[in-house]
């Protein structure tokens, strides 16, 4: 009992914590099923009096949590020691619409008067706040700001799975032409604002089964699952065709914009694939640029050159 308090002050303080508070207070019995609860424990749409059989505190979890969270009560409750905290979504209980709730549980192993485990104390506290504002850090991270599309570190973790299961696809990578004297000529602000137009204008164009990401500066890698390569140089010439009739009908004559685009087979590994969509891209560039080009792999000698 804390310092100063009696066993009958400890029963008001534990009352007004289950009252006041959405953090939901349950007693197991030694095998971990539920034989007192909170009333917060509601906001999962669950109530003790309704259930035949107690339901077991694995039970509050959804399936893909549910094992684990019987094997940490059963160790706990087994070795009467009080572990630390476990995490996990809140099963779904009739509750229409469900939002995904998560808790944090903290569960204390009580002795009966012979000194064994009677069962456990267990305190779920809501964390869905933090788990949304890390799911935003996270988006955020992965997020270029200007465009809003994914950036080079969400495309490598996108382009991860087709090179692990050696599924077929091609990348796309797109770039404007002369970016660099629009920049210098025009300034910062209205080279964003070129950027986010070609960003808008791939996503209207390539449908949602293109996955687009600003890689950096004026490149953008699409990648296109189940598409080879020559199928994509079609798509991408369209695009830059359309990309500058675009750009001519707008009326911005002082500001012609066009783009080009490189093509390559998905391959091997990450470095591979950009390597061989870079120097596709820069053929296509040095044609003239508003244009799409399928190089294949760079020569040894380009190689060599990079290396040393």
């Amino acid at each position: 009992m804390i310092r100063g308090f009696s066993v009958d002050d400890g029963t008001v303080l534990f009352g007004l914590l289950a009252e006041g508070s959405g953090d939901i207070l349950l007693k197991t019995d030694g095998r971990g099923f539920i034989v007192e609860a909170s009333p917060s424990l509601e906001q999962l749409n669950i109530r003790l009096s309704e259930y035949l059989v107690a339901p077991h505190i694995a039970d509050l979890a959804k399936d893909s949590h549910t094992r684990k969270l019987r094997a940490h009560s059963d160790e706990a409750l087994r070795d009467a020691v009080a572990f630390g905290q476990f995490e996990f979504p809140a099963r779904e209980c009739g509750q229409e619409p469900f939002t995904e709730r998560w808790f944090s549980l903290t569960l204390r192993p009580i002795a009966g008067a012979d000194g064994e485990t009677d069962g456990a104390i267990a305190i779920m506290r809501a964390i869905e706040r933090r788990h949304a504002l890390e799911d935003e850090l996270l988006a955020a991270s992965m997020t270029d700001p200007l465009t809003g599309l994914a950036n080079r570190q969400a495309f490598n973790a996108l382009l991860s799975p087709y090179l692990d299961s050696g599924a077929e696809g091609s990348i796309i990578l797109f770039g404007i032409d002369r970016f660099r004297a629009i920049n210098l000529r025009y300034g910062q602000t209205r080279a964003d604002e070129v950027l986010w137009a070609f960003a808008q204008f791939l996503r209207a164009v390539l449908g949602e089964n293109a996955i687009i990401s600003r890689m950096e500066g004026e490149r953008f890698a699409v990648i296109l699952p189940d598409c080879d390569p020559a199928t994509s140089l079609e798509i991408a010439q369209e695009a830059v065709t359309t990309f500058g009739e675009l750009s001519k009908d707008s009326g911005c004559e002082q500001l012609p914009v066009t783009a080009s685009a490189g093509v390559s087979a998905i391959q091997e590994c990450h470095d591979t694939i950009l390597r061989d969509a870079e120097f596709s891209l820069t053929l296509a560039q040095a044609g003239g640029g508003g244009r799409a080009d399928l190089g294949g792999e760079v020569p040894i000698l380009i190689d060599r050159r990079r290396i040393a």
